[in-house]
């Protein structure tokens, strides 16, 4: 850091950067020529806090969310990253001499010749023979007082050798306390694992959901339900102003807004009239064609003659098997077999409740909770089921073409959609039609322009607890008669680590690792006794549940914890600042009333050297006035006298 401040403060440097940058873009494929120009800069520390982070607390710790311009991510660190290793650097003073004297760095030399200290011990400098006599530009470590030097290399050994520490504790603690700025500051040494390092620890309908089947079956859904809830009829369209007539009326869901008359307006009697509500389509496409692509105004485009359907709304009131197999194959929906395809037949007919509650639509919200959010997992798949090692098979793919495209020009780290497309074919995923690919793609769109970059992939098959836990007690609940001879073979029993270990795998749950089953079993564990009741182990989801639950309390709890302490600092320093000032003020009142004191002294002390100086002044009036005075008596006592000696002298 002390390093780049110094680059920085250095002269020039913000013109050198804009060169620089500019010439950088210049290289770039951009449509416009690049003007760079710096008036200011701020070099900021990136900080592991600022690593958001899950789990802890004795359990694997996980990047819950980090910034995309940060440097994990830049590496290619995402969400759902493992964290299993965090070395960081003590906080010591600089690096000292043998003396005990810290090294201060000179910077680049511009004086003399000079050479390491290093080599004049025992484990000689770094650079070797080099640092017998460094010319000048070297960079150089010094102590002034003892004429000790070392180059860059030797301090950079020397204090990593010194600083560097391993945290091996940091599982055990809270997750906003692993890489906290109290804990961990710059620079810092994180090793993260990708979810997808390995076989994902996932079951199978995890990985479907991951990879987005969901939204195939919510498509296949919505046709579905086009397709029970109309009843469907063919008619050829050989006159342009029908057509334009179904452009006049027609909304973006090719839904009738008026009545349109078919044929000639003076045959009333032959015409047909198709009713507002009624849902037009193409008959040769139903869905991959223009119709759903399409607006209404490409009706004034079409070849005639042409063949639409036009379909009414009806519910499906006692809808048969037969009918809904052709639904089924008109909504795309191939891959069921006859038990799936009962089940769906009996989600059309809704419960008392759903009626209550939905109405007429009562009907399509029993189909979307059976089909499409699956909550008893009967509909998992779409065609073949996705398998871990399709997963890890396509990562590889992805892999290497972004290792091919690397050094083409102008390459930014994404992936294609081709190439995207090339990879699921080369990591087995051939079952899908380009339109169910399409979906998926778009699910994986994060609004990067038609590309993707590799951790949009990765974050997709990150581990959670509390989805392992749910998984866990789905294969309870679909393992009914291998309960119920568990329960009883078990009763009044605890179970050990090594006795669950065996359950999970009876019941077929084989993706989970040794460290993620230690993780459930913990979480049921709650008295922290090493054993479980068979009551326990059958109620995980909602242990593991209620254990996060719990998490989350605790969290809140200290947040507003500290939100009061803070509130009872900031209160404080309002008060100590308040107090402050009145002090301040209070000795400004007490200085404004010294200085009026010392003012009127001041007057006073004028005053009196006014009235001395007017007593004075009469005084010295009065003596005036006296001599004068006495003066005059004086001279009359002489004018006297010698008016008294003239009348003597006239006597005589």
């Amino acid at each position: 850091q002390a390093l780049v401040a110094q680059c920085t403060s250095a002269p020039g440097f913000a013109s050198t950067f804009a060169s620089r940058f500019a010439e950088a873009c210049s290289l770039q494929p951009l449509a416009i020529q690049a003007h760079v120009d710096v008036e200011s800069m701020q070099m900021v520390v990136e900080e592991p806090a600022e690593i958001e982070l899950s789990g802890g607390r004795g359990e694997p710790v996980f990047v819950a969310s980090l910034s995309e311009a940060s440097l994990p991510a830049r590496a290619g660190v995402c969400e759902g990253f493992e964290l299993i290793r965090c070395e960081h650097q003590k906080l010591s003073k600089l690096l000292p001499c043998p003396a005990g004297h810290t090294l201060s760095f000179t910077g680049t030399s511009t004086g003399s010749d000079w050479t390491c200290s290093a080599r004049q011990e025992e484990c000689g400098c770094m650079q070797g023979k080099a640092g017998f006599s460094l010319a000048k530009g070297g960079r150089r470590f010094r102590c002034a007082t003892c004429d000790y030097n070392l180059c860059a290399e030797c301090h950079r050994a020397r204090s990593e050798a010194a600083r560097w520490l391993v945290d091996e504790d940091f599982r055990a603690l809270r997750p906003e306390q692993v890489l906290s700025r109290e804990r961990v500051r710059a620079p810092a040494r994180l090793v993260f694992r990708s979810p997808l390092n390995r076989l994902p620890n996932l079951s199978g309908r995890q990985l479907g959901e991951s990879l987005g089947v969901r939204r195939i079956k919510e498509m296949h859904f919505r046709r579905l339900v086009v397709e029970i809830g109309h009843a469907w009829k063919k008619i050829e369209v050989t006159n342009k102003d029908v057509l334009h007539r179904f452009q006049q009326a027609c909304d973006e869901e090719f839904v009738l807004n008026e009545e349109v008359l078919l044929g000639d307006e003076d045959e009333v009697e032959e015409a047909l009239t198709l009713p507002v509500g009624t849902k037009l389509r193409l008959s040769q496409s139903h869905y991959e064609g223009s119709t759903k692509k399409s607006k209404p105004s490409d009706f004034g485009n079409l070849v005639l003659p042409i063949i639409l359907e036009w379909g009414r709304k009806r519910p499906p009131l006692d809808f048969p098997l037969p009918r809904l197999r052709r639904a089924l194959r008109a909504a795309g929906i191939f891959w069921l077999n006859s038990k799936q395809e009962e089940l769906l037949l009996g989600a059309i007919e809704p419960t008392e409740d759903d009626l209550d509650r939905y109405g007429e639509t009562a009907w399509e919200m029993s189909l979307a909770e059976a089909f499409v959010m699956d909550t008893e997992g009967h509909f998992v798949n779409v065609g073949q089921p996705v398998k871990a090692h399709h997963v890890l098979a396509v990562t590889k793919a992805l892999q290497a073409r972004l290792r091919d495209r690397e050094h083409e020009d102008g390459f930014d780290g994404l992936v294609s959609r081709s190439d995207v497309k090339a990879a699921l074919h080369l990591g087995g995923i051939m079952w899908f039609t380009p339109e169910q690919v399409d979906v998926l793609l778009d699910a994986m769109d994060a609004g990067r322009g038609g590309g993707f970059l590799l951790t949009d992939w990765l974050s997709r098959f990150r581990w959670e607890p509390l989805q392992a836990a749910v998984e866990v007690q789905r294969a309870l609940g679909h393992s009914a008669g291998r309960m119920r001879a568990l329960e009883q073979a078990l009763a009044g029993k605890a179970l050990g680590f090594h006795d669950f270990q065996s359950q999970l795998t009876a019941l077929g749950v084989r993706w989970l690792t040794l460290q993620q089953q230690r993780v459930i079993f913990d979480a049921i564990d709650g008295d922290r006794s090493g054993y479980i009741t068979w009551k326990e182990f059958v109620s995980v989801e909602e242990r593991r549940r209620s254990l996060e639950v719990a998490r989350e309390g605790e969290i809140e709890q200290e947040l507003a914890e500290a939100a009061a302490k803070r509130a009872a600092e900031e209160e404080d320093r309002a008060a100590r600042s308040t107090k402050a000032a009145t002090r301040i003020q209070a000795r400004i009142r007490g200085h404004e009333g010294s200085a009026a004191a010392e003012r009127r002294r001041g007057e006073v002390a004028t005053a009196a050297a006014a009235a001395a100086s007017a007593a004075g002044a009469t005084r010295i009036q009065a003596s005036i006035r006296g001599r004068r005075g006495r003066a005059r008596a004086a001279q009359r006592k002489e004018e006297v006298i010698a008016a008294a000696e003239a009348a003597a002298s006239a006597a005589g």
